[in-house]
């Protein structure tokens, strides 16, 4: 059995004080795409350039990080923590 996830960017528009990362995003897009995966009824997670994949509900500080900032050896890293999370929730979401 296979499950489908979205997977959902961050953005560099952030509210000033702590929530849910579902919330913390404000940017139009990111609100767009947050409707987009609630309606969709998928597991769905934010990938943030500075905690990797992170569950909607999980409470956040704003932060200032990109991808784009990172060296290449550090962001290969990001890609293999984020995939190896994602693979692992995936694996208890289907069991």
């Amino acid at each position: 059995m296979s499950v489908d996830v979205i997977l959902i960017g961050c953005v560099s528009k952030k509210e000033e004080r702590a929530k849910p990362a579902k919330d913390l995003y404000n940017s139009p897009l990111f609100v767009r795409r947050h409707a987009y995966a609630e309606r969709a009824g998928r597991p769905w997670f934010v990938l943030s350039a500075l905690h990797g994949l992170v569950a909607p509900d999980t409470v956040l500080e704003p932060y200032d990080r990109t991808l784009k900032d990172m060296p290449k050896a550090e962001r290969f890293a990001w890609g293999k923590r984020v995939w190896s999370n994602l693979r692992h929730g995936l694996a208890r979401c289907e069991g």
